[in-house]
């Protein structure tokens, strides 16, 4: 069981792009608390809302299957499917590939996100995030895993004038991953605030 503090970042361009900020958020000092005990998950198919409820009573094992899955997820969601430019894939197919791998509560706001820069001629060019991964902390259906991370999305008016620009130093960021059914899929996002790390800490 571990407690973070979410703290979200308005001006963290490639958070918003991963849905971890919804269009209007604000700061938020809320505490979230990783309880793989009892999970309620809502997973969202093109046109279907499953909700599962997952209660797990003894701990499962960690295997090397789901570190190796995590690690493997983790790679394409914050580099791969981070990368690329919002003008060249129409919305539809924008939301239906995140939801391939997302759930609620960062499912949701990823399209939220997506929708809200879709109607304002907004968007956004990314050659991916780097990604320097510093733990991997599993707990039966759940899964924690830190990042030394360096968001390189650049935000766009219509007027095709930059609004946000890449950053320019990696911080520390923190994803909630969920296993359902046997697959993980990403949970949420937490920006843990000004917390800067030196990638070559974890190449």
């Amino acid at each position: 069981r571990r407690t973070l503090t979410a703290v979200v970042v308005a001006a963290a361009v490639g958070f918003a792009a991963l849905g971890a900020l919804a269009a209007g958020c604000s700061d938020s000092g809320d505490e979230i608390t990783v309880d793989s005990t009892t999970t309620e998950s809502t997973t969202t198919a093109a046109s279907t809302t499953t909700t599962t409820e997952s209660t797990t009573t003894e701990s499962t094992p960690t295997t090397l299957d789901d570190d190796a899955a995590i690690r493997e997820l983790h790679e394409y969601y914050v580099v791969d499917f981070a990368a690329g430019d919002e003008r060249e894939a129409p919305l539809e197919e924008r939301i239906d590939e995140l939801k391939a791998i997302a759930m609620d509560p960062l499912l949701t706001r990823g399209i939220e996100s997506r929708t809200a820069r879709e109607s304002k001629g907004e968007y956004l060019v990314n050659p991916g995030g780097d990604s320097n991964l510093i733990e991997i902390a599993i707990d039966s259906e759940t899964a924690l895993v830190s990042d030394c991370y360096l968001d390189r999305a650049v935000l766009y008016s219509a007027e095709d004038e930059v609004l946000i620009p890449a950053d320019n130093e990696h911080e520390v960021v923190e994803l909630l991953y969920m296993k359902v059914n046997e697959q993980w899929f990403v949970s949420d996002f937490y920006v843990g605030g000004d917390e800067l790390c030196d990638p070559n800490d974890y190449s």
